[in-house]
C-alpha cells in the first residue's frame, strides 16, 4: 500500500492528500493554482504548533514555491510516517 492512500492519512474522517497549496514564494503568477499531487517535493516538516499531528511539506511548481499541510488524527501514525 502507498502511503497516499492509507486509510489514517486523514483528518475528522477526510482524507488529508493532497493538500490545499498556498504561494510561498517565487514569480508570482496569478494563473497557476496547484491542485492534486503536482511538482517537486523539497522539504517535509513537522510544525511547532501542533508537533504531534501536523506537518508542513513545500513544493516547487513553475519556478514557485507552495506549502501544503497535513493534519492528522491518529497521533502514532502520524510519529511513524514522518520518519519512514
Amino acid at each position: 500500500m502507498q502511503l497516499r492512500t492509507h486509510p489514517l492519512m486523514a483528518f475528522n474522517g477526510v482524507p488529508n492528500r493532497p493538500p490545499e497549496w498556498i504561494w510561498a514564494d517565487g514569480l508570482r503568477n496569478s494563473y497557476i493554482h496547484p491542485k492534486g499531487e503536482v511538482g517537486i517535493l523539497e522539504n517535509v516538516r513537522r510544525s511547532i504548533v501542533s508537533a504531534d499531528r501536523w506537518f508542513f511539506i513545500t513544493i516547487r511548481y513553475h519556478g514557485n514555491v507552495y506549502l501544503g499541510r497535513l493534519t492528522f488524527d491518529h497521533q502514532e501514525f502520524f510519529s511513524r510516517s514522518l520518519n519512514c
